[in-house]
């Protein structure tokens, strides 16, 4: 069907090499097919339509020789009124000339006939191209488009196509490829006096569009996509005109289009795979970056496309994966991009350098399983941006505390930035509730932080109440009580911060020194919550001893009760944090 599709596109001088490839193929296949019906006679009907579709085929190259076409003509009559027996089988398959024709001795003579055909025409290879009809100033054009396709074939691994001719057709040097199987893919190369012209069809727009994109800076002039119908069923054909001024510059172009014909084969299989984990366009986009990587995607087609991933990810979440959860709800579309961008090139790299399947499969599960804990580390590092609000907070509240005892400070402007700084503690929480992608794990993290985000929200009401308090300064017995309760307030939003960030190194690292200071600080949460219960006490007291107005006293008992709430809250964050890493360091 190769030769159906160039006789459309008008290409009669790369027909009768095509008709001769197809032919070769189709007798290895009636060989496949004869002795299948030897071992299995009671196929005989199912079989028999598909052997003489495939002597047809061997027909073509040859037809006009002897008188191929007349026996087979009587041969075909002869077999269709043959009843499906073992008999028939013989008769099929019969090797001795003395007792007449048979559909295996026709093979046997096309078969010859096509070697000599193809002897007539291949008077040459040239770095595995079939050359014929060569001019003297063409072989090291045929060179230079073989170089660059030999330089990347490799990347097809066991995959069929990349078939070359080349031959002259007057003035002009034609090299086609077959690429792959497809009956309607093709490529034409036109080497003209002063240009370049590449005749390419193809079954799908997509990969048409793709190919054009692999030549840089939208070089070369290129025809919008014709759709054509024939026999080998619809197809689209583009053509595209590249200057060329002299030998050396077609001989750069030549090695550049040989070079990209590897990414073609397969290309929608692999895109098809690619999109259950990205959308289709960054599908194609990852088909452009691997091409342009000379890694391509065969090899991840080889190990299994979206298996390998799946395999992959199953290790790396330890199984919990929720039905419907995407790659890119669990690692987000820009580490879904980077992650498979890795995979295309280690199945690549890997194949390449003979490492083991299994290895390469251990490679891909590992860097899943970083890209799993990077992002529970990124997580952490978000709670402990949301730690430094709360530690602002706290501080100004403390600062705010003590210039009241002298008279001075900007209660007002203290409570704006207060509610600045809670509303930002706020946006780090639910950016780390986007990024949970409703994992155990993670989830775990957003609750965590929900309850820590109570004492911003606590410490915020304690500066707005601090705005509230009268200009008189407050008898030294309530200041200094106050000011005792903020400073370990301080203190405890210090801990907290200090729980995170070692939260984060044992996430990273896991040593003993981040682990025994991660613990110190937890037991810290602890001590400090008990003496701001003490703390708030003596505030009770002092104004109960001796009050102050009706609304400062009022004002001051809803500060030290806000205060009390913080370290509670922060006590009990700091318990399940605990748990949560322990288990995880347990795991």
């Amino acid at each position: 069907m190769k030769s159906k599709a160039l006789e459309m596109l008008g290409e009669t001088s790369l027909q009768l090499p095509a008709e001769v490839a197809s032919a070769l193929a189709a007798n290895d296949r009636v060989k496949e097919l004869l002795s299948q019906l030897q071992a299995e006679p009671q196929h005989f009907a199912g079989l028999r339509g598909e052997i003489l579709q495939q002597v047809e085929i061997m027909l073509r190259p040859v037809e006009r020789k002897a008188d191929f076409a007349a026996r087979f003509k009587a041969l075909r009559e002869q077999t269709a009124a043959l009843p499906a027996d073992a008999a028939s089988v013989g008769r099929l398959t019969m090797a001795d000339r003395n007792q007449g024709d048979s559909l295996h001795l026709l093979v046997m003579d096309l078969h010859r006939a096509i070697n000599g055909v193809q002897a007539s025409l291949a008077e040459s290879s040239i770095d595995g191209a079939a050359a014929y009809d060569l001019g003297p100033d063409d072989p090291p054009l045929v060179r230079a488009f073989m170089a660059g396709l030999n330089r990347t074939a490799p990347l097809k691994f066991d995959h069929p196509g990349l078939g070359t001719t080349a031959t002259r057709d007057g003035e002009i040097l034609l090299i086609q490829n077959d690429i792959g199987t497809t009956d309607a893919h093709i490529i034409v190369i036109h080497v003209e006096p002063s240009s370049v012209r590449l005749t390419y069809s193809d079954v799908h727009l997509e990969r048409l569009q793709f190919l054009r994109s692999l030549f840089p800076g939208g070089s070369g002039t290129w025809s919008d996509a014709d759709m054509r119908e024939g026999e080998v069923g619809a197809f689209y054909l583009t053509v595209a005109a590249f200057p060329a001024k002299d030998d050396c510059e077609k001989k750069r172009l030549l090695d550049l289009i040989g070079s990209r014909l590897v990414f073609l084969i397969d290309w929608n299989k692999a895109r098809k795979r690619l999109r259950q984990f990205v959308d289709n366009d960054k599908a194609i986009a990852l088909l452009v970056w691997a091409a342009q990587e000379n890694l391509g995607h065969r090899g991840f087609l080889q190990l299994g496309a979206e298996k390998l991933v799946f395999d992959a990810v199953e290790v790396a979440s330890g199984g919990q994966v929720r039905y419907g959860e995407t790659l890119a709800d669990m690692l987000g579309p820009e580490r879904t991009v980077a992650f498979l961008k890795f995979m295309l090139r280690s199945c690549a790299q890997g194949l390449l350098e003979g490492r083991s399947e299994a290895l390469i499969r251990d490679q891909i599960r590992a860097e899943l399983i970083s890209y799993f804990h990077s992002r529970e580390q990124q997580m952490l590092e978000l709670a402990c941006d949301h730690g430094g609000y709360i530690l602002q907070i706290a501080d100004l509240v403390r600062k705010e505390l003590a210039d009241w005892g002298t008279g001075g400070g900007d209660r007002g402007a203290t409570a704006v930035r207060a509610k600045i700084w809670e509303r930002a503690a706020d946006d780090k929480l639910m950016t780390l509730r986007g990024r949970a992608h409703g994992k155990t794990e993670s989830m775990a993290l957003c609750r965590i932080l929900e309850g820590a985000d109570d004492a911003a929200d606590d410490l915020e009401e304690a500066a707005y109440l601090i705005s509230l308090l009268s200009q008189t300064p407050p008898k030294e017995t309530i200041s200094s009580a106050l000011q005792d309760l903020a400073a370990l307030l301080v203190e405890d939003a210090r801990e907290w911060v200090k729980l995170l960030a070692n939260g984060v190194r044992l996430y990273h690292h896991g040593d003993r020194q981040h682990s025994d200071d991660f613990l110190v600080a937890a037991d810290a949460l602890g001590r400090i919550e008990r003496e701001t219960d003490h703390a708030e006490r003596k505030v009770t007291a002092a104004l109960v001893a001796d009050p102050p107005s009706v609304a400062d006293f009022h004002l001051v008992a809803g500060i030290a009760q806000a205060l009390e709430h913080v370290a509670d809250s922060l006590l009990r964050v700091g318990y399940q944090m605990h748990d949560h890493m322990l288990a995880r360091i347990n795991r």
